[in-house]
């Protein structure tokens, strides 16, 4: 499984699921920051007898053998038989700093709080964009907060999305575009509701501008 858009956003229980083998990046929710290391999940179920053909180094080695200089490798019978040298100093700091607030707060306060954004993000969008008639919009996140992250994702229809990410972008906002698809994800731990009221304000605002140029 990719988990890119989950790990940090969703809770997950990849050895109670029975997954087999999962990877992410962590500079999404995690915090890691752009270029920060990647994850990797094995479930237990797989790491019997070495079944699975692996990269060996000097890490792999089992850590009470590591200096035994043994004529073959000891691999460790964990996930940790996966490694395979040093990882980045640099970018472990970074990634610890972030899971020790992740590890502080709860995944599940954290999930809470985020299907409550989510909601909160959407009304705004349909009663100040939509329901107003001054611009429509295709929502393709699914309604059900239940089975959304913290992302959401429209399609704005008479504005394209890069004429609404190039007139906030004026403003001091970058949002994320793709083709014709805007994304917004307030992330639960930082973005507040103010927030999400402020970047809606200024969506609101860039519309009516593009709107007027337009006329």
């Amino acid at each position: 499984w990719d988990l890119a858009h989950a790990v940090g956003n969703v809770p997950l229980k990849l050895h109670d699921w029975q997954v087999d083998f999962a990877v992410w990046c962590t500079y999404k929710y995690l915090n890691g920051g752009a270029g920060c290391i990647g994850g990797v999940f094995v479930h237990s179920n797989n790491l019997k007898d070495n079944q699975l053909a692996t990269l060996d180094g000097w890490w792999s080695n089992n850590e009470s053998t590591r200096f035994a200089m043994l004529d073959n490798i000891d691999r460790d019978t964990t996930a940790l038989g996966f490694r395979v040298s040093n990882p980045s100093i640099h970018q472990c700091a970074a990634l610890a700093a972030s899971l020790d607030i992740f590890e502080e707060v709860g995944i599940e306060q954290i999930r809470a709080k985020s299907m409550i954004a989510t909601q909160y993000l959407q009304h705004l969008l349909q009663t100040e964009l939509a329901d107003t008639g001054l611009c429509q919009f295709t929502l393709l996140t699914p309604l059900n907060p239940q089975e959304r992250g913290a992302q959401l994702s429209f399609r704005p229809i008479g504005i394209t999305a890069q004429q609404i990410h190039d007139e906030l972008e004026k403003v001091g906002v970058v949002i994320d575009i793709r083709d014709d698809i805007i994304r917004i994800a307030p992330a639960p731990l930082y973005n507040s509701f103010t927030d999400i009221f402020q970047f809606v304000t200024l969506l609101k605002e860039a519309i009516i501008t593009l709107k007027s140029i337009c006329e």
